[in-house]
């Protein structure tokens, strides 16, 4: 049993990106240790950036320690030195060494000589395989358990590696980890929403887009097929695609959107976490088309939140979420997609979407966390 008189037990996250992005992994480990600081010592371990961020700020104020590790990032020639080769990339992906994985690996190594310097009671990776890979190498030397948050979505390598307890953030995840990997401590764990922050009072950005506003906050990867979600909406006579987050597919997806769309009909956005409730505030309609996904994600949280209507890929766990607060749908039928977006538009919800997450807010899930975290230390 721990003593609640001795001094506070230690986390340790490793999370490269914290202070430099600051959406899906990096909101995690922000909102998790502003709720649980007060209940652990808590010490992140980022990449080193230069420049001012509001939440590594907001963290030290709270009495965080932030350890920054500098490190080389996907960018940089070094990681990318074998990925120019087109040959060369099926097998570099599936040894997970394209460039992004070549950052996480490089980083968590260079942390290894300050993990092993303090005193951990418990590892909590947020950067992927490598991040697990080390934790498991600290696990082997000293018998540090470490905890692992499938914010990736099903990630079966990370269950190989065995972490101490598994988090899924939704029963879709948690139901495929029990039945592939029963040995598993698996624990649900929603992801949470800031209630606070998003919310339908507030600011709103101003946009220049005729309403209707459909709204996606998605990274601009192959796996959120954004694509689905541009075609669905230029089959609407009007209305336009407000797509808020960055990543590789930015330019092909803009000559999509120029396709399907037309000019004037679209816009691209970035925005930092801090101002993210300003553009769900200023949408109509919230969509997001993963259609392989199990269950929901922050975003649609996000969305619910601030009282919009969302629209989603026909799944048994979104269906639950969205029962009465929105519509599922074939999204990879574009005609389907298309009307359940119109439909939607019709929805007289009120204040009944933000009723469905109030059991998600941090605050809730942090308690559940907090009682997880406190049963590998006994």
């Amino acid at each position: 049993m721990i003593d609640k008189n001795a001094q506070r037990p230690r986390i340790g996250f490793l999370i490269p990106r914290l202070g430099i992005t600051d959406r899906g992994a990096e909101v995690l480990v922000y909102e998790l240790a502003k709720n649980l600081h007060r209940d652990f010592e808590i010490i992140i371990w980022v990449r080193y950036a230069s420049g001012y961020s509001k939440m590594i700020s907001d963290l030290e104020h709270l009495g965080v320690v932030i350890e920054k590790v500098k490190s080389i990032s996907q960018d940089h020639p070094l990681a990318r030195i074998l990925y120019v080769f087109e040959p060369l990339k099926p097998i570099l992906e599936k040894f997970h060494l394209a460039p992004v994985e070549i950052e996480m690996l490089v980083f968590s190594f260079l942390c290894l000589p300050g993990l092993l310097k303090v005193n951990i009671d418990i590892l909590f990776p947020a950067n992927g395989l490598w991040g697990v890979f080390v934790c498991r190498i600290l696990r082997l030397l000293r018998g540090t358990p470490f905890v692992y948050a499938s914010l990736g979505g099903i990630e079966p390598l990370i269950a190989k590696q065995k972490p101490d307890t598994y988090i899924a953030i939704n029963p879709g995840i948690k139901q495929w980890l029990k039945t592939h990997y029963p040995e598993l401590h698996v624990v649900l764990i929603s992801t949470g929403v800031d209630l606070k922050k998003f919310s339908p009072a507030g600011k709103k950005a101003r946009l220049n887009l005729p309403r209707p506003i459909f709204i996606t906050v998605s990274a601009l990867v192959p796996e959120k097929r954004l694509d689905l979600t541009i075609k669905a909406v230029g089959r609407l006579k009007k209305g336009s695609l407000l797509i808020v987050g960055n990543g590789p597919l930015k330019l092909p997806l803009i000559r999509e959107a120029q396709k399907y769309l037309g000019p004037g009909r679209f816009l691209f956005q970035r925005a930092s976490y801090q101002k993210l409730d300003e553009f769900y505030r200023s949408a109509d309609v919230f969509t997001h088309a993963a259609p392989w996904e199990l269950g929901w994600s922050m975003v649609q949280l996000e969305a619910l939140a601030t009282n919009l209507p969302v629209v989603a890929n026909k799944e048994e766990n979104l269906e639950k979420l969205l029962n009465g607060v929105g519509i599922t749908c074939n999204v990879t039928n574009s005609s389907e997609y298309a009307n359940a977006m119109k439909q939607a538009l019709t929805l007289k919800l009120g204040n009944r979407p933000r009723k469905a997450v109030e059991n998600f807010s941090w605050e809730k899930i942090a308690k559940q966390y907090k009682k997880y975290l406190y049963q590998l230390l006994k």
